[in-house]
């Protein structure tokens, strides 16, 4: 900060009060833990673990609380933990005093010094390159993917298909046309059934010559069958 013009100086106590307030806090509750060991009544996690059951039982059926009840951890695992915070706290506070508070080592070039070091800096560093993963996966995989669906399943699937209904589509409508519209519609009826009348009519003007005895004789003819016709609806 000092090398860009600004005065480096300890932050206020609006900011290290409350994070003060929360390793006193934090400190309570591992010492109460070790303690716990010895009268579990003291454990908070017993106290937790409890709450949550009974917090639980009140929200779920008694037969769905039961299968979510956390079983208690074991003696040997708390100490394992416990160790394992003592030694993370020991190697921590150890490298924190030399660098940050006496400063008899230069935290830079101690990362430097070492390459497995470095690697685990810059790991860090970089927040465990979650921001990369993430678009990698999330963003870039997905553009990546949906380009691949529409290479393969658009242009490879669903562009011929397109087409192929679209050429059956016109071929067929061409078969109908010219099944129904030509071959129907204006054969059949515009064309058949004139033609079919104009033959009719040129048929039956023939019978009608002019000739007064030929009249008589269709005449006579005609009521012929309407008397047979009588004659057979009346028996």
């Amino acid at each position: 900060m000092e090398d860009h013009g600004h005065h480096v100086h300890e932050a206020p106590a609006i900011m290290w009060a409350p994070i003060s307030i929360l390793v006193a806090l934090f400190c309570v509750i591992g010492l109460l833990g070790l303690v716990g060991l010895v009268s579990p009544g003291l454990s908070p996690e017993i106290f937790i673990e409890e709450q949550m059951h009974h917090a639980i039982e009140h929200i779920l059926p008694h037969e769905v609380a039961e299968h979510l009840h956390v079983p208690p951890i074991s003696g040997s695992t708390k100490l394992m933990g416990a160790a394992l915070s003592a030694v993370a706290l020991a190697v921590g506070g150890y490298l924190g005093y030399n660098f940050y508070w006496t400063k008899k080592w230069d935290s830079w070039a101690w990362v430097q010094a070492s390459g497995l070091r470095k690697t685990i800096y810059n790991f860090l560093w970089n927040r465990w390159y979650m921001n990369p993963v993430y678009y990698l996966v999330f963003v870039d995989g997905l553009i990546l993917l949906s380009k691949g669906i529409f290479s393969v399943f658009e242009d490879g699937v669903m562009t011929p298909l397109s087409d192929y209904v679209a050429k059956t589509s016109e071929s067929l409508s061409a078969k109908m046309y010219e099944v129904l519209e030509v071959g129907g519609v204006f054969g059949v009826l515009n064309q058949g059934v004139p033609t079919a009348v104009i033959g009719a009519y040129h048929r039956v003007k023939k019978v009608q010559t002019g000739v007064l005895s030929m009249n008589l004789i269709y005449m006579f003819i005609m009521l012929v069958i309407l008397l047979v016709a009588l004659l057979i609806k009346g028996g």
